[in-house]
């Protein structure tokens, strides 16, 4: 994916670095497609930064970079409904293209 997406945008200083590294290899971040869920404040990321340290959440975005966006919300629709929270939820080489 082209982007990476920042849960709990604003939450870290981190973020700074995370953008540097990212321009340089031509990505970008862009903020959580859903924070009313609250993610963020749920994660364990929330319990490290309460108490000072350091802590960066984020995962794969959307912005595919050869079928862009449209086609990115589908693999990770098709991702949550078949995989998350399940016995398959687990790497798999034939599935992940890293």
């Amino acid at each position: 994916m082209r982007d990476v997406s920042v849960i709990g945008v604003g939450q870290s200083e981190m973020e700074d670095l995370l953008n540097v590294e990212l321009e340089k290899l031509g990505r970008y971040s862009a903020p959580e497609p859903n924070p009313v869920a609250g993610y963020y404040f749920r994660s364990d990321h929330f319990n490290f930064a309460k108490v000072g340290v350091p802590a960066l959440y984020f995962h794969t975005g959307i912005d595919h970079v050869e079928k862009g966006k449209e086609f990115g919300k589908t693999l990770q629709a098709n991702y949550t409904a078949e995989y998350y929270h399940k016995p398959s939820d687990e790497y798999d080489p034939e599935r992940w293209n890293l």
